[in-house]
Formats: C-alpha cells, structure tokens, sequence
C-alpha cells in the first residue's frame, strides 16, 4: 500500500514512521479511509509515553 521509512520529528524530538503513498493511492478516497482506519488502530495500541503514532495528511 506504501512505504514506510524511519524519521524523526523535530519538533518534539521523538522517531516516528513515515507512510508515503504513491499519488495514484493517495488521490483514492478508499485507501485514504484505510490508511487513517490504521493510524486510528495504531494508535488505540500505543501505551503511555513509550511510542505515539500521529497522522497528517497533505496534498
């Protein structure tokens, strides 16, 4: 579905996954409403401050 790469956000000095998806996924509504169905579990699994799971999306 796409790539997921290591990166570290900046701001608040924390590694996160980065999830690129190729342009003709991310202009597919479905896949969109997949990909942030996942981040949503993603993140339910987190717990306290060992590992947080965020999403943005950009066009």
């Amino acid at each position: 579905m796409g790539e997921v790469y290591r990166a570290r956000e900046t701001n608040l000095g924390r590694d996160v996954a980065l999830k690129v998806l190729p342009e003709a996924l991310a202009n597919d509504a479905e896949r969109m409403a997949r990909l942030e169905r996942e981040a949503q579990i993603l993140a339910s699994l987190m717990r306290g401050n060992r590992t947080r799971a965020s999403i943005r999306f950009s066009s």
